[in-house]
């Protein structure tokens, strides 16, 4: 996911819905009752608009709707996946169900947003260019998600997500709250970035905070969403469908 401010979206809703496997097993949208531009004052008027089949994050299309009311088009996305995700925020099914068999953390977020610290502190520094995919594919059998400045926007993101860096420090009990963790294990993770080299610092940064969160869960998602409506990342969430 490229954690950064977008403020194309930093005050539109984040649109998610249930996607429920038909008896061919493609997955199908619930519809949604709310669009992006939802308000009380003028109730949504939902449509099926197109499918949206996308590059990279969710492995299958996404819907994309209309709503006559706002006059808008907007996509309903997966539960745990948000605007620009490559990967989910944590092991959710697209019909909402949690993954438990994740493994252990650090490891266990390698495939989730925060991958990108996981693979750092594990000193699997991502490709420098589209050219390395290959041998990296062929390395660690996977998919890095990114070259080797996307891994390194991507850990940024997360440091300021979880305000691990001096300048948002003040906000670290919101973070021990939002997370269900101690204040003194947000206060620890924030010294390891002064560690060098500093890209394996950033990811041992990040993977000792997850470490204090265990492991993904789904419970963590409002957590998450609420700290990203903080920083700007997304707008706030929109989980009313119609069923």
């Amino acid at each position: 996911m490229s954690l950064a401010p977008k403020l194309v979206f930093a005050e539109r809703r984040v649109v998610t819905v249930r996607y429920v496997a038909d008896v061919h097993g493609v997955w199908r949208p619930e519809r949604p009752r709310r669009c992006s531009l939802f308000s009380e004052a003028s109730p949504c008027k939902i449509s099926f608009h197109r499918w949206r089949v996308r590059k990279c994050g969710p492995p299958h299309p996404l819907a994309g709707f209309y709503c006559a009311t706002h006059e808008c088009y907007f996509t309903g996305y997966p539960p745990s996946w948000l605007p620009f995700g490559r990967r989910p925020m944590v092991h959710v099914t697209p019909d909402d169900l949690e993954v438990f068999d994740v493994g252990e953390p650090p490891e266990a977020w390698v495939e989730t947003a925060f991958g990108a610290a996981v693979d750092a502190a594990a000193r699997r520094p991502w490709p420098k260019s589209a050219g390395g995919f290959i041998a990296w594919r062929k390395r660690f059998g996977r998919e890095p998600h990114g070259v080797f400045r996307t891994q390194l926007r991507h850990m940024d993101g997360a440091l300021v997500l979880f305000a691990l860096v001096d300048s948002i420090a003040a906000d670290q009990p919101a973070v021990a709250a939002a997370l269900g963790i101690d204040l003194s294990d947000v206060v620890m993770a924030a010294r390891r970035i002064r560690d060098g080299p500093a890209w394996r610092a950033k990811g041992e940064t990040g993977t000792d905070l997850l470490g204090a969160v265990g492991r993904p869960r789904r419970s963590l998602l409002s957590g998450f969403i609420r700290l990203g409506r903080d920083r700007r990342y997304w707008g706030p969430p929109s989980t009313v469908s119609a069923g």
